[in-house]
């Protein structure tokens, strides 16, 4: 808990900071995209009344929306969301290095996310990195429970849908997704019909 309110004080800022909408153009428009779905329920930027494709897939608007519904529909209370979504990624860090390796490393991984650099910019501004990492760690954790035995399905099919989630968020995170699929094969292992059918369960997840 202390450490997590270590990482608060540090990514808290006043508003008239996030109302600077950094970074420019990219939070703008993340932010007009989700406030657009929130409230037409179309994934486009509106100008004028002329609805244009948003360059960024649809995952991170779709995150922010709750934040908006929540604290309104000025554009910087997106960062909210940022805020929420880091956090969340460090407490699920802290939650694996404990399974792993126990209450030590639990808490130099919170220290250490806490006190980056990289990681307090991203859980401030209105950008994506932070939310994708978040959801490729939550998936993560997902295949940590597989590896200790829990093999239900269920957990291959959240595993895929987080990996697609991931994807939608950053396009450029194919790779990861790719990762989480490898992944669930050798977390369900011998025999081989078991792991393609788990890889099957996370492909429909995805």
């Amino acid at each position: 808990g202390g450490v997590l309110a270590l990482a608060l004080v540090l990514r808290y800022r006043p508003v008239h900071y996030a109302a600077q909408m950094l970074p420019l153009p990219a939070a703008l428009e993340y932010a007009v995209s989700a406030v657009t779905l929130l409230q037409r329920g179309v994934y486009a930027l509106k100008v004028n009344h002329v609805a244009y494709p948003p360059e960024y897939p649809f995952g991170f608007p779709l995150l922010l929306a709750p934040f908006y519904a929540l604290f309104g529909p000025l554009a910087h209370n997106g960062a909210w969301a940022s805020l929420f979504y880091g956090l969340a990624l460090q407490a699920v860090a802290m939650l694996i290095a404990r399974r792993l390796f126990g209450d030590g490393a639990a808490l130099l991984a919170g220290i250490i996310i806490a006190t980056s650099r990289q990681h307090v910019v991203s859980s401030q501004e209105i950008m994506s990195d932070a939310t994708s990492a978040m959801l490729a760690l939550v998936a993560a954790y997902v295949l940590l429970r597989i590896a200790e035995g829990d093999r239900r399905y269920r957990h291959a099919f959240v595993a895929g849908l987080l990996a697609g989630l991931v994807v939608c968020v950053r396009l450029g995170d194919v790779a990861v997704a790719a990762a989480l699929g490898l992944a669930v094969v050798l977390a369900y292992g011998s025999p081989w019909r078991l792991a393609l059918r788990a890889l099957l369960t996370f492909t429909l997840g995805a």
